[in-house]
């Protein structure tokens, strides 16, 4: 039986994995990988390095992951890896410049993109989105001009 991180709430078993407003500077170890949703809202993270490179790699059940409300600042495309059930990720309320496009393939279930209230200031012309993407939330960031093929 999996048992829940240190300091995080788990509901339904571990399917829902709470570490919400606990300070955190880095996602913490012991994460259940049968996690559906992960909540790591509000805390303090602040730097691609605080999120071990594979952290999210052996979650093939999440589906909803939320980082919103931290520090983040930029966001290697290794980062978002190979997700095939993930159908809401929220960035929002940090401090990211710019967001790997490219990544969303590693995502073709994604249905809702929250990137809100960052610093980005440009989407890729070339980006290739998700069949199932239905919700993309961009306001309140610094972009000044959408690409056509953006609209297509």
């Amino acid at each position: 039986q999996a048992v829940c991180p240190k300091g995080c709430e788990c509901l339904e078993g571990t399917r829902i994995v709470n570490c919400s407003r606990l300070g955190l500077t880095s996602v913490p170890s012991g994460i259940p990988t049968n996690v559906q949703q992960l909540i790591l809202e509000h805390n303090n993270i602040a730097r691609i390095p605080d999120i071990p490179v594979g952290a999210f790699h052996q979650m093939k059940s999440l589906a909803t992951l939320w980082l919103d409300g931290n520090l983040l600042k930029t966001l290697d495309p290794g980062y978002i890896p190979e997700m095939p059930m993930l159908s809401h990720l929220d960035l929002s309320d940090n401090r990211l410049k710019e967001f790997p496009w490219s990544s969303l393939s590693n995502v073709s279930r994604i249905m809702t993109l929250k990137l809100h209230n960052n610093k980005i200031s440009k989407v890729s012309a070339f980006v290739d989105f998700p069949p199932h993407l239905q919700y993309l939330y961009l306001q309140s960031n610094r972009i000044t001009t959408i690409p056509e093929t953006f609209l297509d």
